[in-house]
């Protein structure tokens, strides 16, 4: 066993992120690790590399095995380090049990040595050093760089020169090269194209060491992993299942289902013995008339034994009841679903959204150039493309929170945009969850909590909650219950799969794929891109070029371009 993590919780001040959380890794096990951002996910594996002391509860890692890890932070390093520099630098336990392998090669030779001793450390080092690539490091440098799309990156650089996806993906090359026999990774597909996204997780495929990865990315989760580590925001425990991604999605829908029939069937027997309960106390309030036989001191008897028995069968009924409504189970929450108010002028209007010759530019750096399109009625588009290439501020152009350097966005005259950005800048930090979404709006209180709980985005505690105390996932999901509540007949996204949790995403996803109404979305992430009723949009080199076909298609060729 490589790593065992018992019982372990974690808190930051008043803020539970950890509770008893158990699992354990072996050799060959690649683990996905999922979770809304704020979950604990990136906590979790900082309290297993000791970078966080463990509150309560023990992580056990194996004695003597080499662990790396991928932190989302780049590190500082001295000025004039090159990027070789902090290859071989990172390498540095391999080039010791090389040292040492040629040490006791010329102990070999020595007569007063301990041959045995000398030999068999010899064939254990020597072994070791083969299974972590050491004989082969610089094909296996040659090959880890082209594939996360580093081949014409030159090692003589410097590190500080380095934009920040470069210096984030020479962070993964080097963890990779180390070859750990533990190999922890947060969000290792940022900053990565479509085809290094494919090279990585095939590499991890392959990976004979322990993986514990931490991805929001299902397609990467897919091709990587087989088990699914979930950590659940609102109780803080973890949940293990087997299998890749759509393996987990599997199960999970099984759980959801086995909960909505529990419910279903412990409000069945909730409203059943109220039902018995009210019947019996009816029954017994008919007293029958007396009887002036002989045979009365018998007959009363017997009604005073029924009478007693069903007192029993009454007090039975309320206890079982009490405790059923004491300890419910909680509603299920509702499937998302987005307003379809596109409205007359809209559904008659072929042309939403038009951009004529539109182009920006920061300082010398032209990040848009003359681009031209058309976003008709009932279409999706799917805008994708390298960081820096200028989908954000795309979309805040069209949105009209932009102004361009040159040309213009044309909306239909009844178009109501609704734009969600990817940081959540619009929402006030000072404003509480549920004042945030009452904003423009004039229903009672009770209906705009109903509607805040009905999806399951947020329990009853979190309300009043300010946003500046919420989470980025958190934040996202008001966001996402603003949005379905709204009344905009054009949505307009920036990566809706970021900072929810997996399950979230689905159901948004099936949402935004029965919405009638025109869609613009930026998107990284390749099981939504392929998942999406619409086409696929690149933006390259300041230059926006339309591929045709379906998503699914479409993408692929584009993957397969890029491989090239």
């Amino acid at each position: 066993m490589l790593l065992n993590v018992a019982q372990v919780s974690h808190s930051f001040g008043l803020i539970h992120v950890l509770d008893d959380v158990s699992f354990h890794l072996n050799p060959g096990e690649r683990a996905g690790l999922v979770g809304a951002n704020g979950s604990g996910k990136t906590t979790l594996l900082r309290v297993i590399t000791g970078e966080l002391e463990c509150q309560t509860g023990a992580v056990a890692v194996q004695r003597g095995i080499v662990t790396g890890y991928l932190t989302q932070k780049l590190p500082e390093v001295a000025p004039g380090t090159t990027v070789d520099d902090m290859i071989f630098q990172s390498l540095g336990d391999l080039n010791a049990i090389e040292e040492r392998l040629r040490e006791l090669e010329g102990l070999m030779a020595d007569p007063d040595a301990d041959f045995e001793a000398v030999t068999d450390e010899y064939a254990r080092l020597s072994e070791r050093f083969e299974a972590r690539g050491g004989y082969e490091l610089d094909h296996r440098i040659e090959i880890v760089l082209a594939g996360l799309g580093l081949a014409s990156l030159g090692r003589e650089r410097a590190f500080a020169t380095l934009s920040g996806g470069e210096a984030k993906r020479v962070m993964l090359a080097i963890v990779l090269l180390q070859a750990p026999d533990l190999l922890l990774l947060d969000e290792p597909t940022n900053h990565l194209d479509f085809a290094s996204i494919d090279w990585l997780g095939e590499y991890l495929a392959e990976y004979q060491g322990g993986v514990l990865a931490v991805s929001h990315d299902r397609h990467f989760l897919n091709r990587s992993v087989n088990r699914i580590l979930a950590i659940d925001e609102f109780d803080h425990q973890l949940r293990s299942y087997p299998g890749d991604y759509d393996d987990y999605r599997r199960q999970r829908e099984k759980e959801i289902a086995d909960y909505e029939l529990a419910y279903e069937a412990q409000q069945r027997e909730i409203n059943e013995l109220k039902r018995s309960i009210k019947a019996t106390n009816a029954r017994v309030d008919r007293k029958p008339p007396p009887r002036r036989d002989p045979d009365k001191a018998l007959y009363d008897a017997q009604a005073e034994r029924a009478q007693h028995t069903i007192a029993k069968t009454v007090g039975w009924m309320r206890e079982r009841l009490r405790r059923l409504e004491a300890d419910p189970l909680p509603r299920p929450p509702e499937r998302i679903e987005i307003r379809a108010d596109l409205g007359d002028d809209v559904v008659r209007s072929d042309e939403v959204v038009r951009l004529r010759g539109v182009s920006k530019s920061y300082g010398a750096d032209l990040v848009l150039d003359d681009i031209d399109f058309t976003l008709r009625r009932g279409e999706t588009a799917v805008v994708v493309g390298p960081n820096g290439a200028g989908k954000t501020t795309l979309l805040e152009i069209i949105c009209g929170e932009l102004a361009p350097d040159a040309g213009e966005v044309v909306t239909a005259p009844t178009a109501r945009l609704t734009y969600i950005d990817q940081h959540a800048r619009a929402l006030p930090d000072q404003l509480t969850v549920l004042d945030a979404y009452r904003e423009g709006r004039v229903e009672y209180e009770h209906a705009l909590i109903r509607e805040l709980l009905q999806h399951g985005l947020f329990r009853l505690d979190d309300l009043g909650k300010r946003i500046g105390e919420l989470s980025m996932g958190q934040r996202r999901k008001l966001q996402l219950a603003q949005l379905i509540a709204g009344d905009g007949n054009v949505i307009v996204i920036d990566e809706p799969t970021n900072h929810l949790s997996l399950d979230v995403i689905e159901e948004f996803e099936r949402a935004l794929r029965d919405y009638p109404g025109p869609v613009i979305v930026v998107s990284h992430e390749r099981r939504f891109i392929e998942r999406s009723r619409g086409q696929v949009w690149e933006l390259r080199d300041g230059e926006l070029i339309q591929h045709h076909g379906a998503a699914g298609v479409a993408l692929e060729q584009l993957v397969e371009a890029a491989s090239l």
